[in-house]
């Protein structure tokens, strides 16, 4: 005998449960049951098909003989090396389950979901292998990247030797290329960075001004003026100029009655506020 049902509503049968062969189909509470399984007290719109399903979540499906949907759990974001990533979808109402524990099972013919930030598709096997290819082909060295997580311990790749030099290759491999954001050096093998240089500058400039107001001063001296005559004494003031920096000298000298004796003294000061001092005797014969 064949039972043919055609445009029935819900309400035009009133009962919770059709028994099709060994095959029941439940609706009640807001679940749908295809087959014989269990759902957990006060679970709502869950959907089981199979046999010895388990449904322990509401908005939950539980799909195939053994399948078992417990509580979804969240994920908002991971950690790697101290950096957080955060995740889309983080707060799931539901969980699809196609086996449980020691009974899993593949999903097969699923297409490529899209690879965003915001992206909640699911991706296949392919697109797992094309990040592995990514991957690998830094580790091999093939996308020019290196890094060293221990220093004291080097490796390199493709198999290469560790040597003392290193050399960084831009977009143009005849152009040279920019570090930016390298730290003030601190130790005597550490790179330095341009404020650290223009700070060496201003120093090499400031020595420089000093050692030319410094020969302006010499200058200057040299430029006293001094007495000869036996008896005599005389009082000279003297200047100079020396690539940009001046130089300044007060000196006194005097000859004793007969000329036997010279005494010379002398005081200078220059553009970079340095001062000196100097004195001398002589004694003349023949």
């Amino acid at each position: 005998m064949v039972l043919k049902l055609v445009w029935l509503k819900a309400k035009d049968i009133g009962v919770d449960s059709i028994t099709v062969g060994e095959t029941k189909i439940t609706s009640a509470g807001g679940n749908l049951q295809v087959g014989q399984g269990t759902i957990a007290a006060g679970v709502t719109d869950g959907i089981g098909l199979g046999k010895d399903y388990a449904i322990n979540a509401k908005n939950s499906l539980a799909l195939g003989n053994g399948s078992v949907a417990d509580t979804p759990i969240g994920t908002a974001s991971t950690t790697i090396r101290g950096d957080t990533y955060n995740f889309a979808g983080a707060k799931p109402v539901g969980t699809v389950s196609v086996g449980s524990k020691d009974n899993e099972r593949t999903i097969t013919n699923v297409a490529a979901g899209q690879l965003n930030a915001s992206s909640t598709d699911a991706v296949n096997g392919s697109q797992l292998y094309a990040t592995n290819q990514a991957l690998e082909k830094i580790s091999n060295g093939g996308a020019g990247v290196v890094q060293y997580a221990d220093p004291s311990k080097p490796t390199t790749p493709n198999g290469g030797t560790p040597t003392n030099t290193a050399t960084l290759v831009g977009k143009d491999a005849d152009k040279p290329v920019t570090l930016t954001n390298v730290a003030a050096g601190k130790n005597g093998t550490d790179a330095v960075n341009v404020s650290q240089l223009k700070e060496v500058e201003g120093k090499i400039g400031e020595v420089g001004d000093r050692a030319n107001a410094g020969a302006a001063s010499a200058m200057a001296t040299a430029m006293l003026p001094q007495a000869f005559d036996s008896g005599s004494s005389m009082l000279g003031v003297a200047a100079a100029d020396f690539d940009g920096e001046q130089g300044y000298a007060i000196g006194y000298s005097s000859v004793s009655e007969g000329g036997k004796w010279v005494v010379r003294a002398a005081g200078t000061a220059n553009s970079q506020e340095k001062f000196g001092v100097g004195a001398g005797i002589g004694y003349r014969w023949g």
